[in-house]
């Protein structure tokens, strides 16, 4: 009687311990459940925020709070992007427990130049004991050991690199760098979207045949540094430029010839201008410069530069080589007139005198 009582408590038991597994096994698959749920959730709210980002700097911001949230556990998120005009990377954007921050001019190191060579992300448990990195002292924070890294690439090109790392060994595995690799491509494509908006606004504000802005951007443009202007007090200039003899030029040598000078005229402008001065194409033949942060006798000089800068730079013609002149009419905020149209005017009226004293000139407010 106490055997078969024994056996079928031992049934019992066996039956509970494999009841207690189950349940445990369950449970573990719940959660592992929840948190895929709760990481796809996290993924639809990145790539949402980030389709409603259309500034490339947003983006970054983005991209950068959002993996940061996404990580944590004393992670550090580091986002660069390849520079348009110097060689290499730069870190523009970082986060470390706190919100993202802009950064400026510091390169990529050994795993970022490791993730640009392979065109592939990176995992990196404990970077002291692995054989494919040799830390270089001046480029590489020593106490981060653990990375997870994923290039952004666009058209076949690497535009950026996305990289999370630790001071805590072994935090991250294959699971956070899938998490890692699908924010970096929804990251990637807004990037781009980014960049396309970007592009097409500037078509929108730009001339099609000498690059410069149009009238209408110019105008808001000047408003904005007008009131800058009352506001820190600091003095800008207004050029009017006018093309010598366009018209006679133009019926001579025809209109493909003309649309010549104005590129021409329209490239040195370009070249010119400094960051936040404006160039536009006025209309016609006519253009509009704005040098910030010029004086009277600054401004002058500058105008004159640009006049020689012209002269100096004739066209060929059916293998003849014409001479282009403009003549400039300069007038400074502050100076010579406190209102937009009234500065506007007043560079006018100097351009008109400049062209009836003999063109080829610049004559400024008096």
């Amino acid at each position: 009687m106490r055997q078969e009582y024994t056996v079928k408590a031992e049934k019992i038991q066996e039956d509970i311990n494999l009841i207690q597994n189950h349940y445990k096994n369950r449970v573990r698959e719940i959660s592992a459940m929840e948190g895929k749920i709760s990481s796809l959730l996290q993924l639809k709210n990145i790539s949402d925020e980030l389709s409603f980002s259309f500034s490339e700097e947003d983006v970054i911001r983005v991209a950068v709070d959002r993996t940061f949230e996404t990580f944590k556990d004393d992670s550090r998120v580091m986002l660069f992007l390849v520079a348009e005009k110097r060689y290499g990377l730069e870190l523009v954007c970082t986060a470390m427990g706190e919100k993202a921050k802009p950064v400026i001019m510091k390169k990529g190191g050994t795993f970022e130049r490791w993730v640009i060579k392979n065109m592939q992300s990176l995992l990196v448990k404990d970077a002291r004991k692995d054989f494919r990195f040799s830390l270089n002292p001046d480029e590489d924070n020593e106490e981060y050991i653990a990375i997870i890294s994923k290039p952004f690439i666009s058209d076949g090109n690497i535009i950026g690199v996305l990289k999370v790392d630790s001071k805590k060994e072994g935090v991250f595995e294959q699971h956070e760098l899938r998490m890692l690799d699908i924010i970096g491509e929804i990251a990637t494509v807004a990037i781009k979207n980014a960049r396309l908006y970007r592009k097409t606004e500037e078509l929108a504000i730009r001339d099609s045949l000498t690059g410069l802005y149009v009238y209408r951007y110019f105008m808001d443009r000047l408003e904005a540094e007008v009131k800058r202007a009352i506001r820190s007090n600091v003095p800008f200039a207004v050029f009017m430029i006018d093309i010598d003899n366009f018209k006679g030029f133009n019926d001579k040598h025809g209109h493909v010839a003309g649309d010549l000078v104005l590129k021409n005229v329209g490239s040195i402008l370009n070249k010119k201008y400094s960051a936040g001065d404006i160039a536009c194409r006025y209309g016609g033949e006519e253009f509009a410069f704005v040098a910030l942060n010029y004086n009277k006798t600054q401004a002058v000089k500058l105008a004159e530069e640009i006049r020689e800068d012209i002269a100096r730079a004739p066209i060929e013609v059916r293998r003849e080589k014409i001479t282009v002149t403009v003549s400039i009419g300069v007038a400074v905020f502050g100076v010579d007139a406190k209102f937009r149209e009234d500065l506007l005017m007043e560079a006018d009226k100097c351009l008109y005198r400049a062209k009836a004293e003999g063109k080829n000139r610049v004559v400024c407010a008096d």
